[in-house]
């Protein structure tokens, strides 16, 4: 339990320092749509099997063409040792549900959960939060890029 605690805010203070610096350098890096495919929402774990403590998810906005940057703050939040998944914003609805699936309960058990978006995609994160919240499951960290017209924010 020790060990968890340690890993936990270790993690929460460097992805804050990671997210916020990366994350502009990201989302500017292009707008091609060459390779975007849906998020495996079977990766959706309690535990991380990268150095770093926590699980990121991560949401591209409408149709993905212009969220690019979410695949790109992906790749450099696992060279820093993080677990990413990116997922499509048709997916919200389902990856809500399977986060509450696989994190009910285990709140004591996991690790931190990260919750990134850009445009529509932010918007949906605040919805999946909202519905975590719902679950009695604590989000450690919630970022909004770009936010079109997001839902009101959880009181955690």
């Amino acid at each position: 339990m020790t060990t968890m605690l340690t890993r936990r805010n270790i993690f929460r203070r460097n992805i804050f320092a990671a997210v916020l610096a990366l994350a502009s350098l990201a989302l500017f890096s292009g707008c091609s749509s060459q390779g975007l495919q849906n998020g495996d929402l079977n990766a959706i774990q309690i535990s991380s099997t990268e150095p770093r403590a926590g699980n990121v998810y991560l949401e591209r906005g409408l149709i993905g063409v212009f969220s690019t940057g979410m695949d790109v703050l992906a790749e450099q939040l696992r060279a820093a040792g993080m677990r990413c998944h990116v997922y499509q914003d048709a997916q919200h609805d389902y990856l809500g549900d399977q986060l509450v699936k696989v994190y009910r309960g285990k709140t004591n058990e996991r690790e931190p959960l990260v919750l990134i978006g850009h445009s529509y995609g932010a918007d949906d994160v605040v919805g999946i939060c909202r519905k975590l919240n719902d679950a009695n499951i604590p989000v450690d960290l919630l970022v909004t890029v770009d936010a079109t017209t997001p839902p009101m924010y959880p009181r955690t």
